[in-house]
């Protein structure tokens, strides 16, 4: 059983669904469910990893990390900048170790920086205490215009 059984919106960590935010399945929920939540105005984000989540190896694929870094990360830069819509300009992603199926992923960030329409963000993900990714990042406000 897992933690959404009791709730579909909510687990019993404080943590919510992502919202469907378009009238079409975004990549969010293809790759999800994804949850967030916001302590004190820090912004956590995590996942159970499925079997559509994994590698040949059946482990965690690098391809789901970089998502999910990349919503993390993302996601952290939006909720800075007032819930302003950022794409990606760059992210760099280091593997440090694999996670499995049934594994809840938690992912956190920080902003470093921000600079005009361009925001710096580092963070990590993590299963229990095991660190298996770190990443770094630029994120650009659309704010000024889509590219």
């Amino acid at each position: 059983m897992d933690a959404l059984s009791k709730n579909p919106n909510k687990d019993g960590n404080g943590y919510e669904l992502f919202p469907q935010l378009f009238p079409y399945e975004s990549f969010e929920q293809t790759v999800g469910p994804l949850l967030h939540k916001n302590e004190a105005n820090v912004w956590s984000f995590k996942f159970q990893i499925d079997s559509k989540h994994l590698n040949s190896l059946e482990r965690l694929h690098g391809g789901m990390i970089m998502t999910f870094l990349d919503h993390t990360l993302g996601g952290t830069a939006f909720h800075t900048i007032g819930n302003k819509p950022c794409i990606t300009v760059s992210l760099h992603t280091d593997f440090v170790a694999g996670a499995k199926v049934g594994d809840w992923v938690v992912g956190t960030a920080r902003v470093n920086k921000i600079t005009g329409n361009l925001v710096f963000v580092s963070g990590e993900l993590r299963v229990s205490d095991n660190l298996i990714a770190t990443a770094s990042g630029v994120w650009r406000s659309t704010e000024f215009g889509a590219i």
